[in-house]
């Protein structure tokens, strides 16, 4: 009466087995010109020439978060750790082709 679920294609793609091909191996490193402690410049966008220090790079999807370079205002509900709430200014992030090493 019911049909057994096929185990690698049909209409799912194989929802039983994942091959993991769109996985990135933990072993290999995507190489980007900018790493954690670089002073950078911003060259194009809304935010074009502001200067900072990259805080976080994020290789796999190509961005940075550089410090003041793209402010983010952020509503946050208050918690335990911070009972205040409120607007919060975060740092965003940037393509990292939009930025340039300055030294």
């Amino acid at each position: 009466m019911f049909a057994a679920p096929k185990r690698n294609g049909g209409v799912s793609g194989g929802t039983f087995f994942r091959t993991g091909i769109n996985r990135i191996s933990p072993m290999s490193r995507i190489k980007t010109h900018v790493k954690k402690g670089d002073q950078v410049e911003i060259i194009t966008g809304n935010h074009k020439g502001k200067r900072g220090t990259v805080l976080l790079v994020n290789a796999a999807k190509g961005k940075v978060t550089v410090e003041g370079g793209r402010p983010i205002i952020k509503a946050t509900k208050p918690t335990e750790a911070d009972p205040d709430g409120g607007l919060k200014t975060i740092d965003g992030t940037v393509h990292i082709s939009n930025v340039k090493k300055v030294g």
